[in-house]
């Protein structure tokens, strides 16, 4: 007797990410992307379509991969920074206060 309530055989695709509305790249994001750019020595276009895969909600353009890499000095500062607080890095921007001493406190 056949058994009729059998499902055949599916294979399983990998789920990409669901695009929502675009999101501002966090520090650990832009990290990760330049490291990867250097290890690849990719042009600005590829690591682009490369990483919107990956994170589609960042439309990621070349323009952008530039201005990072214009200021890669200051991401990476700011990222060892972040670390060196214990902080995870996925803050979109860092907050700054008028009051240096205020920050201090905060950090506590």
């Amino acid at each position: 007797p056949q058994n009729h309530n059998l499902k055949p055989h599916t294979e399983k695709k990998e789920k990409k990410p669901v695009l929502t509305k675009k999101k501002n790249a966090t520090l650990k994001q832009k990290i990760k992307i330049l490291d990867w750019h250097h290890k690849n020595k990719s042009s600005q276009s590829k690591i682009s379509s490369y990483w919107n895969d990956k994170y589609p909600n960042l439309k990621l353009m070349q323009p952008q991969i530039l201005d990072w890499l214009k200021m890669e000095d200051e991401l990476q500062k700011q990222y060892a920074e972040a670390l060196a607080r214990r902080q995870t890095g996925n803050a979109k921007r860092e907050k700054l206060t008028k009051n240096p001493e205020v920050n201090k406190m905060l950090e506590l």
